[in-house]
């Protein structure tokens, strides 16, 4: 996948919170992404479609860097490291390795695993989540 590709506002699926506590809410995640720059916003909600907000957001700001090009369950991905710097406005800087596929109007994060936690590039996600779609807006 090519950066020019990846830019645009992605809206993720409404998903459950944590399923071990499945009345604890719902939330959907939009990213936009642009030349390099990440923002991420989630979204709160009390219902399972996403339509009632909660009064709470949280976003995440900060960069990305693209690598391989390589396969992952089955599609073209893209190794691609994200630099968070800014949590509620507060300076952080943590990185997560993840890859990256972009098919046609969807778009593809790493699933993380126990075997794969992201949190370096040995640890780097090597599965689509494909049940959990970001679609462009």
């Amino acid at each position: 996948n090519s950066p020019a590709e990846l830019n645009g506002s992605w809206l993720s699926t409404c998903e459950l919170l944590d399923a071990d506590f499945p009345d604890g809410g719902y939330w959907t995640q939009l990213a936009v992404i642009d030349n390099g720059f990440i923002s991420l916003v989630d979204q709160f909600f009390e219902d399972a479609n996403c339509i009632s907000p909660l009064p709470v957001t949280t976003t995440i700001e900060g960069f990305y860097s693209t690598g391989g090009d390589i396969v992952v369950s089955g599609m073209q991905a893209t190794e691609i490291d994200l630099v968070a710097t800014d949590l509620f406005g507060l300076s952080i800087n943590f990185i997560e390795y993840d890859v990256i596929s972009v098919d046609g109007n969807q778009l593809f994060l790493g699933l993380p695993t126990n075997e794969r936690d992201g949190s370096s590039s040995s640890q780097r996600f090597n599965i689509l989540d494909l049940d959990n779609p970001y679609t462009r807006q």
